[in-house]
């Protein structure tokens, strides 16, 4: 095990990686799941590249604001995701 602490950041698995946080996000917003999402998230950012810049590190400080399917997301340095200002807590969402 590492001896650097992520206590203050989320370990992303397979499952809970930032770009899915995202497509998650905006689906909740849209009353749809992710599958049903009409515009594919790469058209905008690259989702591998994102999910690189949010992998758990000590002196991550990346803040990252881009437009989707009209909405404006807020990726923080520690991962969490907001669309259009209103926090997306990755616990509500549906089960993969």
């Amino acid at each position: 095990m590492s001896s650097k602490s992520t206590a203050n950041r989320p370990v992303h698995t397979r499952d809970d990686r930032v770009s899915l946080l995202v497509l998650d996000a905006v689906a909740d917003a849209e009353g749809v799941s992710a599958a049903e999402l009409p515009s594919p998230l790469y058209q905008i950012v690259d989702p591998e590249a994102l999910d690189r810049l949010y992998e758990p590190s000590p002196e991550a400080s990346t803040q990252l604001t881009f437009t989707y399917m009209g909405y404006t997301v807020d990726v923080t340095p520690d991962g969490r995701v907001s669309v259009d200002g209103i926090a997306y807590e990755p616990d509500d969402r549906p089960q993969r």
